[in-house]
């Protein structure tokens, strides 16, 4: 695995800035939601016992969007992930900010992940929504291939017991 490493540095700077990036900002960004009033305060509802910053959702987006930007080739599947991890991240801002409705947030978790399907070649997003049935077969198939391999059956460097 280190050689693996040592072969591609790319992976190591990639988590260095990934994880340097949101070192800096969870505090900054901690700081800014205060100043903003969007916390968390103490409730019967709640578990924590002081004030607790939202928006920390913001510096987890910038220490993955920064270092992808940086490292990555930026394949129409990249750009795809990239923009839906964005919209995914705008949603849970304005729900921090303003608080939204349980249908809202799905709402904006279903916009993500059209987005990410929209713009990645998965067999859903290839046969398009108006094959669901195809894509859904697919996917169980897919899903029974993992589940054999995970036991042995068709891994040949797995050994029979």
């Amino acid at each position: 695995m280190l050689q693996t490493l040592a072969d591609h540095l790319e992976i190591v700077w990639g988590a260095l800035l990934a994880a340097s990036i949101v070192v800096l900002l969870t505090p900054a960004v901690g700081g800014m939601a205060r100043l903003l009033g969007v916390v968390d305060r103490p409730d019967g509802r709640r578990l924590n016992r002081r004030t607790v910053p939202r928006l920390g959702g913001i510096a987890l987006f910038f220490g993955v969007f920064v270092p992808a930007l940086a490292f990555l080739d930026l394949s129409s599947e990249t750009r795809g992930l990239l923009l839906g991890a964005a919209v995914a991240t705008t949603v849970g801002a304005v729900d921090d900010f303003r608080g939204l409705r349980w249908f809202e947030k799905l709402g904006g978790q279903v916009a993500a992940a059209a987005t990410v399907g929209h713009r990645c070649q998965t067999p859903w997003a290839r046969n398009g929504m108006n094959r669901v049935p195809s894509a859904a077969a697919a996917s169980e198939r897919h899903h029974a291939q993992i589940v054999r391999a995970a036991r042995g059956s068709e891994n040949p460097r797995r050994k029979k017991r």
